[in-house]
């Protein structure tokens, strides 16, 4: 199913993998931990993102929640994943920058041994700042946009700014929207 302009696929009962469907990447994207669809909370274990199209230097943020990975692209360059166990899959990222991945520091020896991971340069994201995750909801009549893009969760970095809009639907208006934050690193 579609959520948010991203598609879901289902993996296990309540768990779901992560994927772009094709669409261009235009921004940074934020995989989310879990998604609330049709009153169902569904933890999100894989990302599967295959892109050629859209901007360059696009960062790629992953939840701890996901094991597994199916990710080819030439716009990515940068990649947090939060997970402390490597996860298993592919990875190829054809960028004309280096590319980084940014793990837990715990974690950073595990990947640097661990395929796909091992070909890249892997850096610990105590090295970057600490991270924030935002969770965003309009409740009724609309949507919400996180830095200009529709999302409803994202990890952001401390000492940046986020702008956070609640953008009603045509002819209708946000009647509440609530929104939660909470330390990552």
């Amino acid at each position: 199913f579609n959520y948010m302009g991203y598609g879901y696929l289902a993996s296990a009962p309540f768990n779901l993998i992560f994927t772009n469907n094709n669409k261009e990447l235009s921004a940074d994207v934020i995989v989310p931990e879990t998604i609330d669809f049709e009153g169902y909370t569904y933890t999100i274990t894989g990302v599967a993102i295959e892109t050629f199209n859209g901007s360059k230097n696009v960062a790629l943020t992953i939840p701890a929640t996901v094991t597994d990975v199916e990710i080819e692209s030439n716009f990515i360059d940068k990649i947090t994943c939060f997970a402390t166990v490597p996860p298993k899959g592919s990875l190829s990222l054809y960028h004309d920058n280096e590319n980084i991945i940014y793990v837990p520091a715990e974690s950073v020896s595990a990947y640097q041994a661990a395929r796909p991971w091992s070909s890249y340069t892997v850096k610990a994201i105590g090295d970057v700042s600490k991270f924030y995750n935002v969770t965003v909801n309009a409740n009724e009549g609309g949507f919400v946009q996180l830095n200009g893009n529709e999302a409803t969760a994202l990890s952001i970095e401390e000492g940046k700014s986020l702008l956070i809009c609640a953008v009603p639907d045509y002819g209708k208006r946000v009647k509440s929207a609530s929104y939660t934050m909470g330390s990552v690193s």
